[in-house]
């Protein structure tokens, strides 16, 4: 009963850990792509450095009998010779000194010899075995993989190419072909995919193994070394608790990720199926008949439809010229729509890499179908200079691709800050949806437009390889012009189709006098704000992004001085360890992103359009999956509140201080984060170089006059000097690992741990923490979990100490729960002081400046920890807190379990979705797939059970709101007057309760009528959100013999079943309070009573079906409330 009470309790309060890898190969991005190549270059690296250790190892073994045979002369000869007498020799002494050290000596090379011989079975045939099997199983998993996409590219190209005319059976045939071939493919990536997190735990299980044993074995045969053995034990036994407790839980681990393979390459294949009727074949269906299909037929209005969306992915063809004389190719690209913003993804001049393409803002461009082009689902992408020409796989994905981009031009219309934005489309940092930029990061970029006009020089040709092609060149001082083959500034209105009229007539409708007023002094001498249309067109600003071109290689050399990503030779630290996490997905340029997120300063909340896209996409996939829980059931905060108009304002010198460029002014302002916080005192005395960002953020804007202008820009600011080294690695790839994070934020610890949320999953990760937030980051065995938590949720934080790991619990101040984290090789008691300190500065009138927090944090480590109960002892801690998880007996188990289920927070949900809802948040509530079952607990008899078409929180309200008047006409009915239903009271721990106080007529013995005033109670038990709702309802018998002496008890359970659809179920019982003096009457009463309580309850069922009913059939929450 308790298990199914605590599931009901904590069956709705689901966390996400998100299958990343599967996902990015189910929908066959550039990152599932970038990802198999990369993992085939380490797989090759990873067999040539196996063999070599296994041949230099059978070397070994094989010149261990010469060794020996050389040692045991060696230690033969140091015993002293018998010819040498006493009188050269003091046998007291010298002959004991060296017979020990010669028996030292022998027992001191013999156990290493015995080690080298037993090499061949300890780590050449383990070694051996897992490269004929895993390593080979994952080479022809890869020669699959490569083989299927081979031929999926080529019949898509073929397919692609396709004439409108071709016969509707043709053309059905070769879709079902290329469905094939896709098919094939798919499974060949999702079974890579999914085979490349168990073979890289199954190298975790290999390695540890076979240097676990080796050093083992020269443990115990070098016990004259007992000290420096001493030394290492701790830590090498904590490593092999680590791996005991991640083996106990792969079972788990390897079912959601097979149940999620399944799930997700069942999606992929059912939305990519082709359809088998005729009539989509035909070539009045192709989307590109210019007589019978017209431009308003095809282009909707984007406020049409709530499925309109502003942002979408995927695969379309571009057309491209090349060549001398020009040839026309059509290259499948990854194209994408997000933030006002079109561009492309592809893969790298090495096919490990994901680059990004130029952005072209939506409302530069106008978008329409390309009815005159002879292939199919064509459409038309143009600018004031490029027309760009792309061909969707149907005719609904063009739709899409269409609305998408009309959408995202009126949402960036919609935008408050539209009109101040166009006024200023000159500056760095306006709006994404106002320019058309080159790659914001130039060593994750690549050049594509340039290609998509006839007559392309020579060296904007098409290399050999298009996948590869025009990727930027490293950036030498041969060019240093900060935009992509941009024209000059225009001041000439340009009309593309209407398309510029349109905006002006939009903008000037939602625009004020005073806007334009404050826009004149910026804009050109002419045309208000349609010659600010023009000059965009004309000019196309820069945006956001770092020039092409132009940083020699002597700065770009001083540029990685002042920040030093995390290596393993850096010096220990208490406060982060050496090393990164292991990213969601893994490429060539992951943690080169983590460098240049480092080195430039990046954060997801600078700006609207977040991280580049080339940095998200070689750390998260193309795909939207950043899932970040919240484990205090706190709201997460968007990423508005904390941009521009709250992040501290970097005043950039104006034309009087130009001679000063190092000195630069911080004003003061409220709500700001002060200077001693995030920066250094001193602005001249910064901890590493500024990045070219920055100092192209230093040019000062002339807006057709003389007079320069200056702005205010929000920047994530340096690394203050007094910032520890290990923390800045730390805290870049904290940035990629969690865009929504505020950029003020500064990660101040980070210690590696294990989170466990239920008995079967412990998730290995990372704990970041700031002076606010405590991040965990967890991706293991191809689940990748993010969460979050508030310190200031946190009441405190107590330890115990374990034989084979730490435990650390935080308790949280809501809902009486804990989380449960596992350390092994980090301090417990530095740890718990630490977050103690922090969780206690989180909530102080005054917070300590980051300087102070950091400092006091080191200071802890020198410092004598205080005597506390809860980490030298299990006095704090519950009995049941398993010391040895791992090693727990069956019984031991059952109580471990209970526990676990009462204090823990929520169980985890894989995803098994193939696409995530844009704009939602990753703490909503999701509903289970299975209805939940709750049976109350103790001897109770089903009386009555019955299906509603509302919610569970429906109809709780219908029969237990404040307004309900259900109960007072059920005790109406049964002879009640004057009935009084109080309001629901709080007594504490969740549970509620409110009084029924009402008089009724009774007859004694005598016959005569007396009022009897009567009350009884109800309690509200379980209040599990849209999931589960019990109430016990507690009357007095008073029409029955011996009603002092018992009670009438009902038990009400609403629980959830599908979708707008509970059960209410209600349980009855008889409680007897004391035992009366006619106790042989007791069993007549009492099914006497039961029949009573089984009749109320069918009346209360009707009751409650009838008030449904006036709900109707679209019934929703706040009308059973308001009812």
């Amino acid at each position: 009963m308790a298990d199914s009470s605590a599931a009901a309790d904590t069956a709705g309060r689901l966390v996400s850990a998100v299958p990343v890898g599967l996902r990015e190969a189910a929908i066959d991005s550039p990152t599932a792509r970038a990802t198999i190549a990369h993992y085939g270059e380490q797989i090759d690296l990873l067999e040539r450095w196996l063999d070599d250790y296994c041949k230099a190892a059978s070397r070994v073994v094989t010149e261990a009998p010469v060794l020996d045979s050389i040692l045991t002369n060696f230690t033969a000869q140091a015993v002293v010779p018998v010819a040498l007498a006493e009188s050269i020799i003091d046998h007291d002494y010298d002959v004991v000194a060296m017979r020990k050290y010669a028996e030292g000596a022998k027992d001191f090379w013999r156990s290493i010899v015995s080690v080298a011989k037993r090499l061949n079975t300890g780590v050449v045939e383990p070694i051996r075995a897992f490269l004929a099997n895993d390593v080979r199983a994952f080479k022809d998993a890869r020669k699959a993989v490569e083989s299927s996409q081979k031929n999926f590219d080529t019949l898509h190209a073929k397919f692609a190419g396709l004439a409108k005319a071709k016969e509707p059976s043709s053309l059905r045939e070769e879709a079902f072909q290329l469905h094939e071939a896709r098919k094939q493919y798919l499974r060949a990536m999702m079974d890579l995919t999914a085979l490349a997190p168990q073979f890289r735990f199954a190298l975790d299980k290999l390695l540890v193994r076979v240097f676990y044993d080796q050093w083992k074995e020269m443990r115990s045969s070098r016990e004259s070394a007992a000290a420096s053995f001493q030394r290492s034990a701790p830590d090498m036994d904590r490593v092999r608790s680590w791996l005991s407790e991640m083996e106990t839980g792969e079972k788990a681990f390897r079912r959601e990720l097979i149940a999620a393979r399944k799930q997700l390459e069942e999606a992929a294949e059912a939305r990519m199926r082709p359809s088998r009727e005729l009539e989509d074949y035909t070539f009045s269906n192709q989307g590109g008949h210019a007589q019978t299909t017209t431009t308003a037929a095809l282009t909707p209005s984007p406020r049409k439809g709530a499925a309109s969306v502003s942002e979408k992915q995927g695969y379309l063809y571009l057309r491209t010229y090349s060549g001398r004389p020009t040839r026309t190719v059509w290259l499948r690209r990854w194209a994408f729509l997000r933030n006002g913003v079109f561009g492309w993804l592809l893969q790298g001049p090495r096919p490990g890499e994901v680059v990004e393409s130029e952005r072209i803002g939506v409302l530069l461009c106008s978008v329409r179908p390309a009815t005159a082009e002879e292939r199919r689902f064509c459409f038309e992408l143009k600018t004031n200079k490029h027309t760009i020409l792309l061909q969707a796989d149907s005719q609904a994905d063009m739709m899409d691709w269409i609305t998408a981009v009309q959408t995202a031009k009126s949402k960036a219309l919609e935008d408050p800050g539209a009109i101040d934005t166009l006024a200023l489309a000159g500056r760095p940092h306006s709006d994404p949806a106002f320019a058309i930029s080159p790659p914001p990061i130039a060593e994750f970029g690549t050049l594509i437009l340039g290609s998509t006009e006839p007559g392309t020089s020579a060296a904007d040709e098409l290399p050999s390889n298009p996948d590869r092609s025009n990727t930027l060149p490293i950036p030498d001082q041969t060019r240093d012009s900060p935009s992509v083959d941009l024209p000059r500034r225009t001041t000439a209105a340009v009309d593309d189709q209407g398309h510029t009229s349109r905006l002006l007539n939009k903008l000037t409708s939602k625009g004020t006098s005073a806007t334009a007023s404050n826009n004149a002094s910026l804009s050109p001498a002419a045309g208000g704000i349609a010659s600010l249309i023009a000059a965009s067109h004309g000019s196309l600003p820069l945006g956001p992004s770092l020039s092409i071109g132009g940083m020699a290689s002597q700065e770009a050399d001083r540029l990685r001085t002042g920040f030093t990503l995390a290596l393993r030779e850096m010096p220990s630290s208490s406060l982060a360890p050496p090393t990164l996490a292991n990213t969601p997905t893994q490429t060539s340029l992951s943690k080169s992103a983590v460098i240049v997120t480092g080195e430039r300063g990046l954060s997801g909340g600078l700006d609207k359009s977040g991280l580049p896209n080339s940095l998200v996409a070689n750390i998260w996939g193309c795909s939207d999956t950043v899932f970040v829980n919240r484990l205090d059931g706190r709201k997460e905060k968007t990423i508005s509140s904390v941009r521009a108009d709250s992040l501290p304002i970097l005043q950039l010198p104006s034309s009087e201080s130009r001679l000063k460029p190092g000195l630069a002014t911080r004003p003061e302002r409220s709500g700001t984060v002060s200077a001693a916080d995030l920066a250094s005192p001193s602005l001249l005395e910064r901890s590493r170089s500024e990045s070219p960002t920055k100092r192209a953020r230093n040019m000062t804007i002339s807006a057709g006059t003389d007079v320069a202008q200056t702005y205010s820009l929000p920047v994530v600011q340096d690394f203050p000097s007094y910032y520890p080294l290990q923390l800045k690695s730390q805290d870049a790839q904290f940035r990629l690992l969690f865009p929504t994070a505020r950029p003020d934020e500064r990660v101040v610890m980070v210690f590696r741990a294990s989170w466990t949320p239920n008995d079967l999953q412990d998730f290995p990760g990372r704990v970041y923490v700031t002076a606010r937030e405590m991040y965990f980051y967890s991706n293991h065995l191809g689940l990748v979990l993010a969460s979050t938590l508030s310190l200031a949720s946190i009441d405190e934080a107590t330890a115990a100490p374990g034989r084979e790991c730490d435990f650390l619990f935080l308790h949280l101040k809501e809902g009486g729960t804990r989380i449960t984290i596992k350390t092994f090789l980090d301090p417990l008691r530095l740890l718990q002081r630490r977050i103690n300190f922090l969780v206690r500065n989180s909530t102080a009138s005054e917070p300590l400046s980051l300087e102070e927090v950091i400092k006091t944090l080191v200071k802890m480590e020198s410092e004598p920890a205080e005597h506390s109960p809860s980490l030298e002892s299990w006095e704090d801690v519950p009995p049941d807190t398993p010391s040895n998880p791992t090693k727990q007996t069956n019984g031991d188990r059952g109580h471990s379990h209970a526990w676990r289920s009462e204090h823990r927070v929520p169980p985890v949900r894989v995803e098994h979705g193939l696409k995530l809802a844009a704009g939602v948040s990753s703490n909503k509530f999701k509903l289970p797939a299975q209805p939940v079952k709750y049976t109350p607990p103790g001897n109770l008899l089903l009386a009555v059970e019955r299906e509603f078409d509302v919610s569970p929180k429906a109809l709780f309200h219908v029969m237990f709101g404040d307004k309900a008047a259900l109960w007072q006409l059920l005790q109406y009915k049964r002879g009640g007057r004057n009935v009084n239903q109080g309001p629901w009271m709080n007594l504490g721990e969740a549970r509620l309760r409110r009084d029924f106080e009402f008089v009724v007529a009774t007859t004694n013995v005598a016959g005569r009528t007396r009022t009897v005033e009567v009350r009884d109670y109800q309690t509200a038990d379980v209040l599990s959100e849209h999931l589960c709702y019990v109430v016990t309802d507690k009357r007095t018998p008073w029409y029955l013999p011996m009603q002092q002496s018992h009670r009438l008890v009902s038990k009400i359970v609403i629980t959830h079943v599908a979708k707008r659809k509970c059960k209410l179920a209600v349980f009855v019982k008889v409680e007897w309070l004391r035992t009366p003096l006619l106790a042989f009457f007791c069993g007549v009463v009492e099914r006497q009573a039961l029949n009573d309580l089984q009749l109320d309850a069918l009346d209360l069922a009707d009751l409650v079906a009838d008030q449904v009913r006036t709900l109707g059939a679209h019934s929703m929450t706040k009308k059973a409330i308001q009812l």
